[in-house]
């Protein structure tokens, strides 16, 4: 060790340059959060609890959000109420004075009832998870 170092050359700043694609940032996170990267890098002896925290927030913005997979839910099952008030109808036999097949009113109000409720329970378990 020296007696005296000349920091006449020194410059200010982080040692390493950052990457271009990385920016350094201020934030403040609750302790419990951080606590808990940083024990996932302890316990794994390598990485560091940035790079995990930065990894959990990419994941979280490439996740469909919750009004797509409601969406996906809905569609999915109005297709299959569609298809069975179809079916449902095709079986009822056809009126005599009409060559077209006709459905009791009851049925097809039983199906609205029961895409109703379908997508409502659909996005209740949506937004219980």
């Amino acid at each position: 060790m020296k007696r005296e170092y000349d920091l006449s050359k020194g410059k200010r700043g982080a040692v390493m340059p950052l990457p271009s694609d990385k920016i350094r940032i201020t934030i403040r996170l609750d302790r419990d959060i951080v606590d808990q990267f940083r024990d996932q890098v302890r316990r794994a002896h390598r990485g560091n609890y940035q790079t995990l925290i930065n990894d959990a927030l990419r994941e979280h913005l490439q996740r469909p959000s919750l009004a797509q997979e409601v969406g996906k839910t809905v569609r999915s099952v109005l297709r299959q109420e569609l298809h069975r008030a179809k079916s449902e109808r095709m079986t009822i036999t056809a009126d005599p004075r009409s060559p077209r097949l006709r459905a009791p009113k009851q049925l097809l109000t039983g199906a609205k009832h029961r895409i109703f409720f379908l997508v409502l329970g659909a996005g209740v378990t949506l937004l219980s998870h």
